[in-house]
């Protein structure tokens, strides 16, 4: 009486249990962050990594150093600051004012609301509704020239944004297969 709760002297909480090819996916995906060329989730992927293999069992520890699992991409140039920006304006959902050069590299500026970045093979491709053209639109990053963030948040919701932009690609890929 009095003195509250007692833990048993060698109690202890279970470590992150996983089994081999968790580990082996966590640790792909972390190694293909480290090549990205975006500086936040470079230093990102490096402190995860770091606090799993703290809380890993030694036995999952071990593995996690054996692994010869990699990922190998080539991206091309973009600038690490500008997609860090682009980052921050979804998260914030906040407009931005771009000026994107297109395939024959003439320049147009548009006021975008970004909602998603999709990081394929070589290039990252934002996903945002375009005022200038009332529509959703796919802007590679490096095609942008130049980028300057709003304090102006855009009326929807990025996740509601997303859904419309993805109901729309659905049914386009459905009607292109057809």
């Amino acid at each position: 009486a009095g003195l509250g709760f007692q833990l048993k002297q060698d109690f202890l909480l279970p470590p992150m249990t996983l089994n081999e090819t968790e580990i082996e996916a966590i640790f792909l995906a972390l190694n293909w962050l480290s090549d990205i060329p975006d500086l936040a989730l470079k230093s990102a992927s490096t402190s995860v990594l770091a606090k799993l293999n703290a809380v890993l069992p030694e036995h999952c520890q071990h593995q996690l150093e054996q692994t010869t699992l990699r990922s190998i991409n080539v991206w091309l140039p973009v600038d690490e600051t500008l997609v860090e920006q682009v980052r921050l304006a979804i998260r914030q959902q906040l407009k931005i004012t771009v000026d994107y050069a297109d395939e024959q590299q003439r320049v147009s500026s548009r006021i975008l609301w970004p909602f998603a970045l999709g990081y394929f093979n070589d290039r990252i491709v934002l996903a945002a509704w375009c005022e200038l053209r009332k529509s959703f639109r796919h802007f590679r990053i490096d095609r942008i020239r130049a980028l300057s963030l709003s304090q102006e948040l855009y009326p929807q919701f990025k996740q509601q944004l997303f859904q419309q932009w993805w109901a729309q690609e659905m049914c386009r890929e459905t009607t292109d297969k057809n």
